[in-house]
């Protein structure tokens, strides 16, 4: 597996220095996807990984407080959004990422 990784790697770098007199579109490519990659998507994969509860009880706890008939139910808006920030804003932080990675 990590033969045929290397072998790929080697080939699309051996191509595109045949291939490309000017190399300044590669090195744009590469910055832009490592910056999108370490400013947006890092941040928010170590938020989301370093949290105490797992993704999935995360998620069920996080529709509960939006549901009426939960008893984890909280009735003022306040809270449930400071909530549903902590949970959702990693991850539209991510997707943000990515979708700078690939328009960038």
């Amino acid at each position: 597996r990590h033969w045929c990784i290397t072998m790929t790697l080697w080939g699309t770098s051996t191509l595109l220095g045949l291939f490309l007199e000017d190399l300044g579109v590669v090195l744009e490519f590469a910055g832009g996807f490592s910056a999108s990659a370490l400013g947006y998507i890092l941040p928010a994969a170590c938020f989301l990984k370093t949290t105490s509860q797992p993704f999935q009880s995360r998620v069920l706890s996080w529709l509960d407080t939006w549901r009426p008939s939960s008893p984890e139910y909280i009735e003022s808006l306040w809270p449930r959004l400071c909530r549903t920030g902590r949970f959702l804003s990693p991850i539209f932080l991510g997707l943000f990422g990515v979708v700078a990675m690939v328009a960038g």
